[in-house]
């Protein structure tokens, strides 16, 4: 996987949570460098013992994981975005990659605000941001997703399910786009084991892509043009 953008591909991951999708990727894809993070410091802990597990962990400082590709995790919270920013050190403020994986729902709207907000300042021209998780359709959940959107309450009034119409607009006040082309199905490729394309969303930066919102259905079938 090359993705055209050179012989290595950058990945900075928001809300890693156990790690399982930095360590999945890093296995199979020894070209791909991965930066993982999260607010948690139990996930952080857990990030970093599951990459040594499973021999990908990097760390520059201990010369027997200085040949990984999955990066030692960042204590990283988007909320506070002036403070958290500063921690980035300048090998992170050019990426080709921004994921955020089943972490939208789970998250007050300030978080998808500044998740376009640090892809505008981060990812290299013509990067992208890949969002994955339920979305609202023209207002529209499932039934499944309903069940969802009641847990997500329990846990906190700011979170939920947030509609597909109101994250392409953020996306594109920072300059993102939705993408389409080969580049989203070779993303799609390296995710392939833990996301379906019926729930993915791949914004490019910039894009001289044209879309249009998609039909009315509780999937996500993107119609657009370059």
């Amino acid at each position: 996987m090359k993705l055209g953008l050179g012989e290595k591909v950058k990945v900075f991951e928001l809300g890693s949570g156990s790690g399982q999708h930095a360590v999945e990727v890093c296995s199979r894809h020894r070209e791909v460098l991965w930066q993982p993070s999260d607010i948690s410091k139990l996930c952080i802990s857990s990030i970093d013992a599951r990459a040594k597990q499973y021999d990908v962990f990097k760390s520059p400082v201990n010369a027997r994981y200085m040949h990984g590709n999955c990066h030692e995790a960042l204590n990283f919270d988007i909320t506070m975005y002036d403070k958290t920013i500063a921690l980035l050190e300048n090998k992170w403020k050019s990426v080709d990659l921004l994921v955020a994986l089943n972490v939208v729902q789970y998250a007050p709207w300030r978080f998808v605000e500044n998740l376009f907000k640090l892809g505008n300042e981060i990812c290299k021209m013509y990067g992208f941001i890949f969002l994955y998780g339920p979305f609202r359709v023209d207002g529209n959940i499932t039934h499944d997703q309903q069940m969802l959107e009641l847990h997500l309450k329990t846990l906190s009034a700011k979170f939920g399910i947030r509609d597909l119409e109101d994250v392409i607009e953020i996306a594109a006040s920072y300059q993102f786009h939705l993408e389409v082309s080969s580049c989203y199905y070779l993303l799609l490729s390296i995710l392939s084991s833990f996301v379906r394309v019926a729930h993915s969303l791949v914004l490019s930066l910039p894009s001289s892509l044209t879309y249009t919102t998609p039909h009315h259905s509780s999937s996500l079938n993107w119609r657009g043009t370059i």
